[in-house]
């Protein structure tokens, strides 16, 4: 149970940091205090993500679809959708090599979903985790309203 709540801030600072090691010129924004949180288009047009973001992005749409077939998973099965989802999200983080403007807004996007991963690793009430995960899929499912592949 410690290991689970000291997993969430780890992730969230991974996903601060998003490999900002490998590229100094990612950390400009996070050095900005952002007041704007809410995720938001690129002047009415989708934000361009690199393949690798795409790629994970596919996966972490499979793992929600796959997910929300049965229509009364146990309370178990949250919990491993949430801890799945939850290691998605990590790789997808590890490999971040998105900046600037649509590098933000990624977070706008993923901010919440990590949340969302994180309350469903741990869950025991069936009826809070549907809520949870519906809202989770949601979350996934409007993804590819903001963001596109660069052609």
């Amino acid at each position: 149970m410690i290991l689970r709540k000291l997993s969430f801030p780890v992730i969230l600072s991974l996903i601060l940091s998003c490999n900002s090691a490998t590229n100094e010129n990612r950390n400009e924004h996070h050095d900005e205090t952002v007041a704007d949180t809410t995720l938001a288009l690129n002047n009415n047009a989708r934000w361009i993500m690199d393949s690798i973001t795409n790629h994970h992005f596919i996966e972490l749409h499979e793992m929600t679809n796959m997910f929300h077939v049965d229509p009364f998973p146990p309370v178990n099965a949250y919990q491993t959708y949430g801890k799945d989802m939850t290691n998605g999200i990590n790789k997808m983080i590890q490999d971040c090599k998105m900046q600037g403007k649509a590098h933000e807004m990624l977070h706008h996007w993923l901010n919440p979903v990590i949340r969302q991963s994180h309350e469903l690793s741990s869950i025991t009430d069936t009826t809070l985790a549907r809520k949870i995960s519906d809202s989770l899929h949601v979350r996934v499912d409007r993804f590819t309203q903001y963001f596109e592949e660069a052609q």
